[in-house]
């Protein structure tokens, strides 16, 4: 989820990221984006899957696929 518009009890539209890098424990060969409707390979070392997110709007849903 994108925070940035957050603010206090007030909402804006939230300011869009780009090219996050997600570094997570596991070994995953593939990640799916649901709202950008893509898939990437993930880099994998050290028992840790990393990935480039290129573009969070307000929010992305991530699913991750084992190796």
């Amino acid at each position: 989820m994108n925070a940035s518009g957050h603010a206090d009890t007030a909402y804006f539209d939230p300011i869009e990221m780009r090219d996050l890098v997600v570094d997570i424990a596991g070994d995953f060969a593939r990640a799916r984006a649901m709202v950008l409707a893509e898939t990437w390979a993930v880099a994998r070392a050290g028992g840790r899957s990393r990935f480039t997110l290129p573009r969070l709007e307000a929010y992305e849903v991530m699913a991750l696929e084992p190796r």
